[in-house]
């Protein structure tokens, strides 16, 4: 071979030595990492995994009932939502329906509780005669008619039943609940945290949501899901918002890593190890539950390793990574897998 050929191929060799040392991943093989860059590591270790569902809900009585003078109570809410009743509560039934009333005097305020028969107010009707209006109910006093010699047609609003947290669940999320889950809650005002379980779930939608964000018209079918509480915070009123998780899926003392230590290489999931002598190796995995934070590993790692999470200075974190044909999200879902591995 002449001079020149002999530093043709010699240049050619220095550009592609540089190149695979710039990239630092060979499969399986160390490379040397990009000079004056610096990686951002864990140590792996073994913890809890958990995949949860996030919605946002309200309180609200299971049943809210309007309390008039000598009429029926009247229903105007269930779990919240109003009922036919609701937008017709002005009018009354039977003699009621021409009588007017005024109230003489208040007994209860809002917040009280109060038990069937107790006296929560005394009114007087057309002809000026004293009429008492007792709880129909066991319940507690949301809101009550406090304007004295005024006309009215209600005397107070009774909350009926245990309170509870009314959240709505998207179509895709709600296949994964079942009754007797607990979920974690929290108060939108001032985040005090409380637990609770599902009591129901519906079988029908209840509204058509919003899009689903993947470029579709269709809108996302939305379930009420009713979650019992056992005691609310002394913060909480009926009507406030309340966050709510519910944990569909866990596995503890799992070996795993950040979901941003995971990337898809042809199907196959794989990290990035940092060695002790500084060079970088991408190492096949298989994953297990994907969490909300972090991926269960079933192999390919050891306690101990040092798994690259990020790079310093990389700015905003980037998405989550898909792995192996996409997330997993509960038991009956498999994990990615390296080529020649079979997930456990």
């Amino acid at each position: 071979m002449g001079r020149a050929a002999r530093g043709v191929a010699t240049a050619t060799l220095a550009v592609i030595g540089v190149a695979a040392a710039g990239l630092g991943l060979v499969l399986g093989r160390p490379a040397a990492p990009t000079a004056g860059s610096s990686h951002l590591t864990e140590s792996v270790g073994k913890g809890v995994v958990r995949k949860t569902v996030s919605d946002t809900g309200v309180i609200a009585d299971r049943y809210t009932y309007s309390i008039r003078p000598e009429a029926d109570p009247v229903l105007l809410a269930v779990h919240g939502q109003e009922t036919e009743q609701s937008g017709s509560q002005g009018s009354t039934s039977g003699s009621t329906e021409t009588a007017t009333y005024t109230l003489d005097e208040l007994k209860v305020g809002p917040g009280e509780r109060v038990e069937k028969g107790d006296l929560l107010a005394v009114v007087r009707d057309a002809d000026d005669e004293k009429v008492d209006v007792d709880a129909p109910f066991d319940g507690v006093v949301r809101s009550v008619s406090s304007a004295k010699q005024a006309v009215l047609t209600e005397v107070a609003t009774l909350g009926v039943g245990r309170s509870e947290v009314v959240v709505e669940v998207s179509q895709y999320d709600v296949i994964r609940l079942a009754e007797d889950k607990n979920v974690e809650l929290s108060l939108d005002t001032d985040r005090t945290g409380f637990d609770g379980t599902i009591a129901e779930i519906a079988q029908s939608a209840t509204s058509n949501g919003s899009s689903d964000g993947a470029g579709s018209d269709a809108a996302v079918q939305t379930y009420q899901v009713i979650i019992r509480v056992s005691r609310l915070p002394k913060s909480a009123r009926i009507g406030m918002s309340v966050s709510s998780k519910i944990t569909i899926s866990s596995r503890d003392q799992a070996l795993s890593v950040p979901l941003t230590a995971v990337a898809d290489q042809n199907g196959d999931s794989t990290v990035r190890l940092l060695r002790a002598d500084g060079t970088i190796e991408v190492r096949p995995v298989t994953v297990g539950l994907v969490g909300d934070t972090r991926v269960e590993i079933t192999k390919g790692l050891r306690t101990g390793d040092d798994v690259i999470i990020g790079d310093a200075g990389q700015g905003a974190p980037q998405p989550a990574p898909q792995f192996g044909g996409g997330p997993f999200d509960d038991d009956s879902a498999g994990g990615g897998t390296a080529a020649g591995e079979t997930g456990r």
